[in-house]
């Protein structure tokens, strides 16, 4: 599909129109925050993934799922919208989908509010000391699952399509969005290289296998698993602040 192009000015504006049909969670100074028009414009793109995974948004701690017993209610939820989510948040996305919506035992709440969510990816511009996501063969880009995906690039973001309903929201904002041109394309591929580099730099003293498969077939009794308890509550805090557990 066709790459486009949308200015710094023109994405606020974009933002503003999903903020009338859709609850939107972007990265603001690294923290996940719901978006309202007083603090849009402070939406942070750049760096790396947010503290808070997004799964806080789609796969919450409490739900209501009935108020009468006895009686069908209409799973119905409000659109949202994840704006910013990095490659290694889609693919915690991924997991989460696959264990909750295939198989037999699909889970009925979590499938309504996922059918309204629009995924909105964005290149890292940076890593962190404990990004390692191209040691599991992934990229600090979207590669997948993104229904649109933004790539910064000067005075705005170079927009990619990944599916109908990402192609969808163009067609609606055709007005704020317009067709790439070929040097904001070798940008976005030049600031991808040039964080991808950095992060094979950054972990090349890690020795991985070529076999990834090893990862399930660690052994539990290891010294490290009681070296990285031994401190443990069990408070299941943590798995609350996984994006997959």
């Amino acid at each position: 599909m066709q790459t486009y192009f949308v200015n710094t000015l023109d994405f606020i504006k974009w933002v503003d129109k999903l903020l009338h049909s859709s609850t939107v969670v972007a990265p603001i100074k690294s923290r996940l925050e719901i978006i309202r028009p007083e603090n849009a414009a402070k939406i942070d793109l750049t760096g790396f993934r947010a503290i808070e995974p997004f799964k806080a948004f789609s796969f919450k701690i409490t739900e209501t799922i009935a108020r009468y017993f006895g009686e069908d209610e209409p799973l119905h939820k409000k659109n949202l919208v994840f704006l910013g989510a990095r490659g290694c948040d889609l693919e915690a996305q991924e997991v989460l989908d696959r264990v909750n919506l295939e198989g037999e035992f699909a889970d009925p709440f979590y499938s309504a509010g996922r059918e309204n969510i629009l995924l909105i990816g964005a290149d890292c511009t940076a890593c962190g000391s404990t990004c390692f996501c191209t040691l599991m063969r992934g990229k600090p880009y979207a590669t997948k699952l993104f229904d649109l995906n933004l790539s910064w690039v000067e005075n705005g973001y170079a927009v990619e399509i990944g599916t109908e309903k990402g192609n969808k929201i163009i067609a609606e904002n055709k007005a704020l969005f317009r067709a790439a041109d070929a040097l904001q394309l070798e940008k976005k591929e030049q600031n991808r290289a040039k964080v991808e580099k950095l992060l094979e730099e950054m972990n090349s003293q890690y020795k991985i296998r070529k076999d990834l498969s090893i990862i399930h077939k660690t052994n539990l009794r290891n010294k490290v698993w009681r070296e990285l308890t031994k401190n443990c509550v069990e408070c299941s805090a943590c798995n609350f602040v996984c994006p997959t557990c």
